[in-house]
């Protein structure tokens, strides 16, 4: 039994210009099984909104974020 864990992994992905999450990894762990359902997370977002090139073209761009975890 894990205790109490409570942290973020932080997880870094690609939007690609079709707005659909690429290349999701992991940039900072908390615990591998923790990791694993980040990205699950992060892939079951959905679509995003594309970004934009400073002609206003779409872009691929790199989001990083924090999936927060708190076991109790």
């Amino acid at each position: 039994m894990l205790g109490c864990v409570e942290g973020n992994v932080w997880v870094a992905f690609d939007v690609g210009t079709d707005g659909k999450v690429y290349d999701a990894r992991v940039v900072r762990s908390l615990l591998p099984d923790f990791d694993i359902e980040a990205i699950k997370t992060v892939c079951a977002l959905g679509k995003f909104v594309p970004g934009a090139d400073t002609t206003n073209n779409p872009a691929t761009v790199t989001l990083t974020v924090p999936i927060l975890f708190k076991i109790r």
